[in-house]
């Protein structure tokens, strides 16, 4: 009996470290490290946010961006941009530093987006691999911002070639502001009009009239954010003024015998009473 008295306590004991030592290994396996707070020239990109609302990263972008995370980091992030469709093969690997300073929790990079995208799309870091020093590492998170880095591509479809002439053409981005410049060797002006559901138009008002000549047409197109497309150019031959019209003919009888005859008639611009009053009339006309 008292054999398995000793026994009962013994593994009473056993249960009792095990208990206490799990929790122990628990802890010592530690917890991922939490996703990055990122920001872009000091505004933050979220993970997921509206169209409207989100970062649009340009032609013209630039961005100081800053991981800031909430323990110190051992091993740095990578980081690439892209899009999950294509498995950030279409983005690049981002260069990755410790922001210059000693702050373990801080790593930097600077951004510069792909060029040649021109209708606005939503682009992505992706950011993983960071861990502390017990190699706990952060799950894989992407952050959601817009690029559009280029600008319209516009066509010609009809020009109409008078002193006054009419250019119009297509915009691949439905409302984009387009310049218009028409030049020739001793003349520039440059004009500007808006796209409507993609189809631009331009007519020059009366006081811009160009003299006859050939002019060299060229259209660039502006998108929302400032984006400037390549130049599309073509020519307008504007013809000589066509020459003034005759003078009018002479109003009223020139000779008396147009009055003979009842010829008094047919005139209605002077009208005449009679023949007499039709004679009267060339009389005074003629002295």
């Amino acid at each position: 009996m008292s054999l398995l008295k000793e026994a009962l306590t013994f593994a009473t004991g056993i249960l009792i470290l095990v208990a206490f030592i799990v929790p122990i290994v628990g802890l010592a396996v530690g917890l991922p490290v939490n996703a990055p707070v990122l920001t872009a020239n000091g505004v933050e990109l979220p993970q997921i946010a509206p169209f409207a609302s989100t970062l649009v990263a340009t032609s013209s972008t630039v961005w100081d961006v800053v991981m800031s995370f909430d323990e110190d980091i051992s091993t740095p992030a990578v980081v690439a941009d892209g899009t999950p469709s294509f498995d950030f093969t279409n983005g690049t690997l981002q260069v990755v530093s410790d922001c210059g300073d000693s702050n373990a929790k801080t790593y930097c990079f600077t951004y510069v987006p792909p060029s040649g995208i021109e209708a606005a799309v939503f682009w992505f870091f992706r950011i993983s691999g960071a861990a502390n020093a017990t190699e706990d590492y952060m799950a894989t998170t992407t952050y959601r911002f817009i690029v559009d880095t280029a600008g319209p591509i516009l066509s010609f479809t009809n020009m109409v070639a008078t002193q006054l002439p009419t250019v119009e053409g297509d915009s691949s981005f439905g409302s984009a502001t387009v310049n218009i410049t028409f030049s020739d060797a001793s003349l520039s002006r440059t004009y500007q009009t808006t796209a409507a559901n993609g189809f631009w138009s331009l007519t020059l008002q009366p006081g811009d009239e160009l003299p006859p000549g050939t002019y060299s047409v060229v259209a660039i197109g502006i998108d929302q954010y400032n984006n400037i497309g390549a130049p599309i150019v073509t020519s307008v031959i504007v013809p000589e003024p066509p020459p003034p019209p005759p003078p009018p003919p002479p109003s009223g009888p020139t000779d008396k015998d147009q009055c003979k005859n009842d010829g008094w008639k047919t005139f209605t611009d002077p009208s005449f009473k009679n023949q007499g009053d039709c004679v009267s009339f060339v009389e005074k006309k003629n002295n």
